[in-house]
C-alpha cells in the first residue's frame, strides 16, 4: 500500500510541476512548496525513488496484484524521468557540466578564494547585522554588491539566501554583503527599505574597511527582496525611506533582482495571497483606505521620479506560483522608458529557484555575473575616460 502511495504522490507532483495551478493562493502556495525541491534537485529524487523501489517492491510482490505493483512501478518511473527532462532543459546553453557532484549534492555554498565575515553590526540600535563575501586577494577597490534576503516580508535569514550568488560574485571579485532588516508583523512598512537604505549608506561609510570602492555599489534581492531592492534603487536620498540619515547617499550603481515584487497597485496576481500579506501583516492597511501608502511602496511608481535610474537585471520563472511572471515583464517595459534592463526568463522555473545549485540556477547565476561584470566595467572606462580627458587639460 505504501507503494502506491509514494506513486500516487510522484504522480501529482510531477502534474503540478509541469501544469501549475497559479489562480487560487492556497493550491498556488501548496505547488510552490511541493514541487520546488523536486523539480531542482531532480537528480536526488531520481536516486530517491530508485531507493524505495528496492525497499518496497520485494515486499509488495507479497501484498498487492502483480498489475498494482507494475503499474506503482510504471507511475514512479516515468514521473522521475519526467522530473530529470524538465530540470535539464533549464541548462544554459552549452553548459559543459563540470561539477557533476553538484547535481546530487545541490546545496552545497561554500567557495573557493571567498573569505566570510558573519553578524558585523551595522545598526546598533536596531540589533540588525550584515555578513561579508569578500574575494580573498583584494589588491584593488572592488565593486560591492548588498543581498537582501526574500521571505514575504515576514520570515528569511541574511545566512541562507542568496549563498549561491554571493560566494559565485566574491569569487569574480566582488565584495558581498548580506544584511538583516526588520521583518513584519513585528515591523510595519516602511521599515523593511529604511533598514536596507541604513545598510547602502553603512556600507559606503565604511568601504576603505573592506576595500570597496564608494561609487561601485549594486543592489540584488531575491523575492521580498527583490522588491526592496529595486525600491532602493529607485529612490536615492529619498526623505521617506531615510528618517535620520536624509543626508546619507544611498544610491546604487545597478539593481538585479530575483522574481520580485514590482507593483503593489496594478492588481495583476492572479491570487490574493500576496495583497492579504500586505494587508494584515506588512503595512497593515487596506488598498482602498490608504492608496498613497501602497503605491509608495511600489517600486514601478518611482521609476524615473527621484533622479537618474540605474540599469536593472530582472529574472523570473516562467512556473512561478506566488509572485506571477507578469510582475517581471511590466516592470521591465516601465524600465525600458528611462534606463538599460534585462529580463531573462527562466522556462519552468519555481519561485525560489536559484537556492540550491541547478541547471536553472546556473544559468540565472551567469546571466547575473555578466551583467553585473559589464555594468562595472562600463563604469571603469567611463572614469578612465574622464581621466584621460582631464589630464590633457
Amino acid at each position: 500500500m505504501l507503494l502506491l502511495w509514494i506513486a500516487g504522490v510522484s504522480v501529482v507532483v510531477t502534474v503540478l510541476a509541469l501544469l501549475p495551478p497559479r489562480r487560487f493562493t492556497v493550491p498556488a502556495a501548496l505547488t510552490f512548496f511541493l514541487t520546488l525541491p523536486f523539480v531542482e534537485f531532480a537528480p536526488l529524487v531520481l536516486l530517491g525513488d530508485a531507493v524505495v523501489l528496492a525497499l518496497l517492491v520485494p515486499e509488495a510482490l507479497f501484498t498487492l496484484p502483480l498489475w498494482e505493483v507494475l503499474l506503482a512501478c510504471a507511475a514512479m518511473i516515468a514521473s522521475s524521468l519526467v522530473l530529470l527532462w524538465h530540470y535539464l532543459r533549464g541548462a544554459p546553453v552549452g553548459a559543459p557540466f563540470d561539477e557533476r557532484w553538484r547535481h546530487f549534492w545541490p546545496l552545497v555554498w561554500s567557495g573557493y578564494g571567498v573569505v566570510q565575515t558573519r553578524g558585523v553590526v551595522f545598526d546598533p540600535e536596531r540589533k540588525l547585522r550584515l555578513d561579508v563575501f569578500a574575494p580573498v586577494d583584494t589588491a584593488k577597490k572592488c565593486a560591492a554588491i548588498i543581498y537582501v534576503h526574500g521571505g514575504g516580508w515576514i520570515v528569511g535569514y541574511r545566512s541562507f539566501q542568496g549563498r549561491p550568488f554571493m560566494v559565485r560574485m566574491a569569487q569574480k571579485g566582488f565584495v558581498c554583503f548580506a544584511p538583516d532588516y526588520r521583518l513584519s508583523p513585528r515591523a510595519t512598512f516602511p521599515d523593511h527599505i529604511v533598514d536596507v537604505k541604513r545598510a547602502i549608506a553603512w556600507v559606503r561609510e565604511h568601504a576603505e574597511e573592506y576595500n570597496v570602492d564608494p561609487e561601485q555599489i549594486l543592489i540584488a534581492g531575491n523575492s521580498a527582496g527583490g522588491h526592496l531592492a529595486a525600491l532602493a534603487a529607485l529612490t536615492p536620498g529619498f526623505a521617506k525611506f531615510q528618517p535620520g540619515f536624509e543626508g546619507a547617499r544611498t544610491d546604487v550603481l545597478a539593481c538585479l533582482c530575483f522574481y520580485g515584487i514590482y507593483d503593489l497597485t496594478a492588481g495583476r496576481w492572479p491570487h490574493g495571497g500576496l495583497e492579504l500579506l500586505w494587508r494584515f501583516l506588512v503595512i497593515k492597511q487596506k488598498r482602498e483606505s490608504a492608496p498613497e501608502l501602497w503605491r509608495l511602496a511600489s517600486p514601478s511608481a518611482h521609476v524615473g521620479e527621484h533622479g537618474t535610474v540605474p540599469p536593472f537585471w530582472l529574472v523570473h520563472g516562467t512556473h512561478d506560483t506566488l509572485v506571477p511572471i507578469l510582475e517581471a515583464r511590466a516592470f521591465s517595459q516601465r524600465l525600458q522608458e528611462v534606463t538599460k534592463v534585462e529580463l531573462l526568463e527562466i522556462t519552468g522555473a519555481q519561485h525560489a529557484f536559484e537556492l540550491g545549485i541547478s541547471p536553472r540556477s546556473r544559468r540565472a547565476l551567469q546571466a547575473a555575473e555578466k551583467f553585473a561584470l559589464g555594468v562595472v566595467t562600463a563604469y571603469e572606462a567611463v572614469m578612465e575616460g574622464r581621466s584621460r580627458t582631464r589630464s590633457r587639460a
